[in-house]
């Protein structure tokens, strides 16, 4: 027989949310529980109109006190909870609806939670971030809400154990959108947790939560303390979020200018976490940047034959070991010049994803070093045809002179660039390759050479070379015979 489920929501001033939300599901669920905390606004209205039981609850500043007080009201066999600023399109809710209908084989007395994707955008972030989240489960179980914010579903009886089970529904939340909320719910997170850590000051959870607003309010030195003491009294991996403690400490590390310690602190994240991608991502992206390319290679490796799909307690990056690790992937070969690679890795790519424009442009890069003048051709007249591209072109157009011999074209080109993005590094970098190449006006290059250094203070080739060109000045100036020019090197031409 098919179980009765109950739609369980907290919500206070939620009337420009409610209406969409509880519409997106209407027909999949047997009550619906609205619980308000004090909306002042048309809130308790609009979930009446739509169907909704809703029950008062005074604010008490704890998230799983309300969460309970919901499930408590609840008369259905099974709990299923939303936020008013989730949503459920129509794929998820047929999976959803998919899943209800076979709720009668699971064993409710076994504390069965379902976890489900919550998929979102931060303000700033190109990218959307997924979590898993515990968003169905039997009321009859032996499972309630704790934690003042960022509640959790955990067993009432100590030693008892949640059986997970994984779904395909994904829920898309839309309340990390725009900048000025987002802040005023960190806010009040922060808040709520030192109030917790007051009252709780060696509970690993909070002291990750407290690290991780620290990190994104740029207070490092504060996410560093509270991100080691959460590794720290989390030794035995007792609370799976953790792995983020590791994350935000390598992190802040990093942004403090910690580079070695950053280094270790990755490694040791993902010695203890190996199936979190986001850290095994990040230590690849840190590596990298150190230099440690054939580090960072195997890294990528791994990620790449890595399941996104297992469950993730912490925010984490849609797409980590797709398009984003294949990119890196031809990045590192092309700082290692094995260019025959960096074609193979774009080509499977834009096979996938032929929309992505660094793709084309490192293909472009690669084929420019293997001497294949057509291919990049090829790739400036597909990149014609994509909006918002003009500088890639002008570049790739201007590298293709200099490596033609056709200066003149490249300087025309250079200076197109320069003028429609004067802050960018790139343009100033060919210019090197140019005047080097012309061997005309010395000063004039090493100039350039400076600035673009000044830029792209880890450009090892063009370092060299503004090395080799000083010393010949200093030569002549003595009357000695200079050493063999160094020769331009196609491993950083990807550099924008």
């Amino acid at each position: 027989m098919k179980p009765n489920i109950s739609l369980c929501m907290i919500v206070r001033n939620e009337e420009a949310n409610l209406s969409e939300c509880l519409t997106c599901v209407d027909g999949l669920f047997d009550q619906k529980v609205v619980v308000d905390t004090g909306s002042t606004d048309g809130t308790k209205a609009i979930a009446e109109q739509l169907g909704a039981q809703v029950f008062d609850f005074t604010w008490v500043d704890d998230f799983a006190a309300a969460r309970n007080e919901s499930r408590r009201r609840a008369t259905g066999d099974w709990v299923f909870w939303l936020d008013a600023d989730d949503r459920i399109d129509a794929v998820n809710r047929g999976r959803l609806a998919g899943l209800i209908d076979r709720l009668s084989t699971t064993d409710a007395g076994r504390n069965p939670v379902f976890m489900m994707s919550c998929r979102s955008q931060k303000p700033g972030e190109a990218s959307d971030f997924r979590m898993s989240q515990a968003r169905l489960f039997a009321r009859d179980s032996n499972l309630h809400w704790v934690g003042a914010v960022h509640e959790r579903i955990e067993c009432l009886t100590e030693g008892d154990r949640i059986t997970v089970h994984a779904s395909d529904v994904e829920i898309r939340h839309l309340g990390y959108k725009d900048p000025t909320d987002f802040a005023r719910k960190q806010f009040r997170d922060l808040c709520l947790l030192e109030h917790q850590y007051l009252l709780n000051p060696d509970d690993p959870l909070t002291l990750y939560y407290l690290a991780r607003i620290h990190h994104a309010r740029g207070e490092y030195a504060q996410a560093v303390r509270f991100a080691r003491r959460s590794v720290g009294l989390d030794a035995n991996r007792t609370v799976l979020s953790t792995s983020g403690s590791h994350l935000i400490l390598a992190e802040s590390l990093s942004a403090s200018g910690r580079l070695a310690d950053a280094l270790t602190a990755y490694q040791q994240g993902v010695t203890r976490y190996p199936q979190d991608l986001y850290l095994r991502q990040k230590y690849g992206c840190l590596l990298f940047d150190a230099g440690r390319f054939a580090e960072a290679e195997a890294c990528f490796r791994k990620l790449l034959s890595q399941d996104q799909q297992a469950v993730s307690y912490t925010s984490t990056p849609v797409d980590l070991n797709g398009e984003m690790s294949r990119l890196m992937m031809a990045r590192i070969h092309m700082m290692q010049q094995r260019f025959a690679e960096v074609d193979d890795e774009l080509r499977q790519l834009i096979r996938m994803q032929p929309g992505c424009v660094e793709a084309w442009d490192l293909l472009a890069h690669a084929n420019l070093a293997l001497g294949r003048t057509q291919e990049v051709r090829g790739v400036i007249q597909r990149l014609t045809s994509v909006p918002g591209t003009e500088l890639e072109q002008l570049l790739l157009q201007a590298r293709l002179g200099v490596a033609e011999g056709r200066l003149s074209d490249a300087r025309r080109w250079i200076d197109q660039a320069m003028a429609a993005r004067p802050d960018a590094s790139a343009p100033w970098i060919i210019l090197c390759d140019l005047l080097f190449a012309e061997g005309g006006d010395r000063q004039r290059c090493i100039n350039v050479h400076r600035k673009a250094l000044l830029m792209h203070p880890n450009l090892s080739d063009l370092r060299q070379r503004l090395e080799w060109m000083l010393d010949q000045e200093a030569r002549q100036s003595s009357g000695h015979n200079g050493a063999a020019s160094p020769q331009l090197s196609a491993g950083r031409a990807f550099v924008a």
